[in-house]
């Protein structure tokens, strides 16, 4: 991976919390994490992955919301990140940190007995 795409990556990650949150007025998106970002090789599409917590129900509305905004957020980021072309963002549920938390708690059942 170029170090050019890497610099966008992380310039998108640490831009949308922010925006979402200050921006963004979108009841249906909930609290999110925004677990990572990666770029297509010509730079035209950001798969922004984030986590949840919630029922299936807010995760779903979340989801809307997120994609609702893109656009909006995008014209954010092109005021951030000066590329002749902002990439289109694609939301992507990450259930990685759900995973997580189940697996330690199987742990914890298997010390516990």
């Amino acid at each position: 991976m170029s170090s050019r795409m890497k610099r966008v990556e992380n310039l998108i990650l640490q831009s949308i919390p922010t925006i979402i949150s200050q921006k963004i007025n979108d009841e249906r998106i909930g609290f999110i994490s925004i677990t990572g970002v990666e770029m297509s090789k010509d730079l035209s599409i950001a798969k922004v992955y984030y986590s949840q917590i919630g029922s299936e129900e807010e995760k779903e509305q979340t989801f809307k919301g997120l994609c609702s905004a893109a656009g909006t957020i995008k014209g954010y980021i092109s005021n951030i990140v000066h590329l002749k072309r902002i990439p289109n963002l694609r939301f992507i549920y990450d259930d990685s940190l759900e995973r997580g938390v189940e697996t330690l708690k199987k742990i914890q059942e298997l010390d516990i007995n």
